[in-house]
């Protein structure tokens, strides 16, 4: 079953899980080593709706959650092939940050939102001018 909530590869901090070594694109194995997903806790998922599941049709999952227990702030890092980004909710408005920040702000990705529904038409329109939409 394929979705926003389906099981991932491999859960961040399993025993004997090494983290994925990242590589610059021109390196010989940033084209071999596909990216280690995890799953999304569900309040995570919840506050992003629609845009997990707009992302997960096109095959970018979540390789990397990091979230504030006091405050309920996350970052989740998307990644499919060479291509990722990360979608950030600090105090309630969302961003969405990556290597390529002047191409993020010319798709009007490049400031804050105040929801994930917000996102996904810019967030798609970009992703399908790199290919991979």
């Amino acid at each position: 079953m394929r979705g926003p909530l389906a099981a991932s590869i491999v859960n961040e901090g399993s025993a004997g899980h090494r983290a994925p070594q990242v590589f610059e694109s021109g390196h010989p194995s940033a084209q071999t080593l596909a990216p280690v997903t995890v799953d999304l806790p569900h309040p995570i998922a919840q506050a992003l709706g629609p845009l997990v599941e707009a992302l997960d049709g096109i095959h970018f999952l979540p390789t990397r959650v990091e979230q504030s227990a006091v405050f309920g702030d996350f970052s989740v890092v998307f990644a499919r092939g060479l291509v990722s980004f990360s979608i950030t909710r600090d105090r309630g408005q969302f961003q969405v940050a990556g290597a390529e920040r002047g191409a993020l702000e010319a798709a009007g990705l490049g400031r804050s939102f105040y929801g994930p529904r917000l996102i996904v038409a810019p967030l798609m329109a970009w992703l399908q001018s790199r290919g991979a939409g």
